[in-house]
C-alpha cells in the first residue's frame, strides 16, 4: 500500500467504528470517577479552582489585567487557559492510550487505531462541559457576538493536531514509558511559550514570529479572536496556512509511525 492508501484506510477505518469509539470514550470518561461521590463534578471542579487561584495571583496580587482592551483579566485568561488545558489532557491521555488498554491491544479483532481518539474524545467531554460555563459568563459581561461560532472550527483544528502528536507518543510510550514524562515536560514548557498570561502585542515583532510557530499559540489566539476580539479565521490567511502545513505533517507522520509499530504492540505488551 502506498503511504496515501494508508492514510484513506486509517481514517475509513475509524470512520466505520465511529459508534463504538463513542460508547468507549463514554466508557473511559465515567471510569475515571467510579468510587467518587461528587463524580463527574471533579472534572469540572479542578479547572474552575484552578483558573481561580491563577485569576488571584496574577490579577490582583501582581495586578495584571486588560483593563485598557475593555474587558476583565479573568476573560483574557479563562479565554486562552480552556483549550490549553485541554490541550494537556488530551495529549497525556492519548500519549497513554495503548498501555492503558494493553488489554485490548491483545485481542486480534480489535482496532488499536481507535485508542488514542477515544483518549482524545474523553477529555473533549470536559473540555465542552467548561466552554459551555465559559460561554456564559462571557454572554454576562456582553463580549459574546456571531465569531464565537468559530469555536468549532478551531476546535477541530486541535483535536486534529493533538491526534497526530497522539499517533507518535502513543506509538512509542509502548517501547518505553519516558515518553510520559517527556510529554508532561513539554506541554509544561508550552505553557509558558504560549499566551496564556502575556499579552502578544507586548512582544517585538520580530521575535513574536518565533512564538508563533508554535502551533498551539494559533489555537489559544483563536478562541481570543472568537470569543473577545471578534477576528476572523480567514483575517489571518498565512498563519492559518501555516498551522494547516504544520498539522498535516504531524498527522501524517503519526499515521505512518503507528502502522510501522503496530505490529510489535502485542508482543511488547
Amino acid at each position: 500500500m502506498t503511504h496515501f492508501q494508508n492514510i484513506y484506510s486509517f481514517f475509513s477505518g475509524l470512520f466505520k467504528l465511529r459508534k463504538m469509539i463513542w460508547q468507549l470514550a463514554q466508557k473511559d470518561f465515567t471510569n475515571k470517577f467510579l468510587g467518587s461521590y461528587l463524580g463527574i463534578i471533579w472534572s469540572f471542579f479542578q479547572p474552575i479552582v484552578s483558573i481561580a487561584v491563577l485569576w488571584v495571583v496574577f490579577s490582583l496580587a501582581f495586578k495584571t489585567g486588560n483593563k485598557d482592551e475593555g474587558f476583565p483579566f479573568i476573560l483574557y485568561l479563562t479565554a486562552g487557559m480552556i483549550p490549553f488545558s485541554f490541550f494537556t489532557d488530551a495529549m497525556l491521555n492519548g500519549t497513554t492510550s495503548i498501555t492503558s488498554y494493553d488489554y485490548l491491544v491483545k485481542k486480534v479483532v480489535f482496532k488499536v487505531e481507535a485508542l488514542p481518539l477515544i483518549r482524545i474524545i474523553s477529555s473533549l467531554f470536559v473540555h465542552v462541559g467548561i466552554m459551555v460555563l465559559l460561554i456564559i459568563v462571557f454572554s454576562f459581561y456582553g463580549v459574546i457576538s456571531f465569531f464565537a461560532i468559530q469555536i468549532f472550527y478551531y476546535l477541530f483544528c486541535l483535536i486534529a493536531m493533538i491526534l497526530g502528536f497522539s499517533l507518535i507518543t502513543a506509538s512509542l510510550n509502548v517501547f518505553t514509558r519516558d515518553i510520559a514524562q517527556v510529554v508532561s515536560v513539554i506541554t509544561q514548557l508550552a505553557f509558558w511559550m504560549t499566551p496564556i498570561f502575556w499579552n502578544p502585542s507586548n512582544i517585538p515583532e520580530k521575535f513574536l514570529w518565533i512564538l508563533k510557530l508554535n502551533p498551539v499559540f494559533y489555537i489559544v489566539q483563536g478562541y481570543r479572536d472568537s470569543l473577545l476580539y471578534q477576528v476572523g479565521f480567514w483575517e489571518k490567511p498565512y498563519w492559518t496556512l501555516w498551522y494547516w502545513v504544520v498539522t498535516l505533517v504531524i498527522l501524517y507522520t503519526g499515521i505512518q509511525v503507528f502502522i510501522k509499530t503496530k505490529p510489535h504492540f502485542a508482543d511488547v505488551l
